[in-house]
């Protein structure tokens, strides 16, 4: 993009991306052609989806690791340990009233040394407010083992872009010997920066073509949605496109805060932001 000095467009010819270009016109004549481009490819592109936000977590001091005899069957045999670690939560769609999420990037440690890695899925059904975790889990023995919560009681947590987790699986259905674990976490925070949608640590037109892509090519997912959530309304929509687009050619201000520099969604909604690698 070419920008004045003063973040104002100085007239000359803009890339929009390859063997993309508008020529040199005056403010007044380019913002209208972008904005009639915008809403071309929202009129053609019958085929746009919505992407997904993959939310990392963090496991709490509250999460534990437990192994022993546990009823009907009676020993003095128990031992409990404090773990640590993260995840990645991925919402992957409805089945009925349930909602599934992936879960993957599993990295847990006990008392300091790798004890698990491994996949599953989180489903949650706010109809019957119950919830249930599978995890597939590998040991650094190599052993793979199948954890499971079975259904049980779920509350929802306040009104956030991810819910905490709490909750216990087991290896044998918590019957006689077993092992489990109380796993507790929270979604991690990532700072990003608003309208900066391809993460390259600017705000440019560039970002708009990101923005295109993640709502309408399915095989380019935006990384962060927050990020490209540019008009701060907790959607991410073709809005999001001319809101990024005014504040750059029609002189309509900042973007909503974090736009000045790297920060977290000061504003509780549904988005969230997985990934974003041009902040610290």
């Amino acid at each position: 993009m070419v920008r004045s000095p003063e973040g104002s467009y100085d007239g000359r010819a803009l890339e929009l991306g390859p063997g993309l270009k508008v020529g040199a016109m005056s403010p007044w004549t380019t913002l209208p052609v972008l904005l009639s481009t915008v809403l071309l490819c929202a009129s053609t592109s019958a085929d746009g989806q919505v992407p997904t936000d993959i939310f990392p977590y963090q496991l709490t001091t509250d999460a534990t690791w437990a192994t022993g005899c546990i009823p009907p069957c009676l020993c003095p045999v128990l031992f409990s340990e404090d773990f640590e670690g993260t995840f990645s939560s991925e919402f992957t769609g409805l089945v009925g009233t349930v909602q599934v999420h992936a879960i993957t990037d599993v990295e847990w440690t006990l008392n300091g040394l790798p004890a698990y890695t491994g996949f599953g899925s989180w489903s949650r059904d706010e109809l019957l407010s119950q919830q249930r975790l599978e995890l597939t889990l590998t040991e650094p023995t190599g052993d793979v083992t199948d954890f499971d919560s079975d259904w049980v009681p779920w509350v929802p947590g306040a009104p956030g872009p991810a819910e905490p987790l709490d909750i216990v699986i087991s290896m044998n259905g918590f019957v006689c010997f077993d092992t489990w674990l109380h796993v507790v976490a929270e979604p991690v925070e990532i700072p990003f920066l608003r309208g900066d949608c391809n993460l390259d640590q600017a705000v440019n037109v560039a970002d708009v073509v990101t923005l295109l892509d993640g709502l309408f090519a399915a095989q380019s997912p935006v990384a962060c949605i927050d990020a490209c959530d540019t008009n701060d309304d907790g959607q991410f929509n073709i809005a999001d496109a001319i809101t990024e687009l005014g504040h750059l050619f029609g002189g309509t201000g900042p973007l909503p805060e974090p736009s000045s520099s790297c920060g977290v969604d000061p504003t509780v909604d549904p988005l969230g932001c997985g990934l974003f690698t041009a902040c610290p």
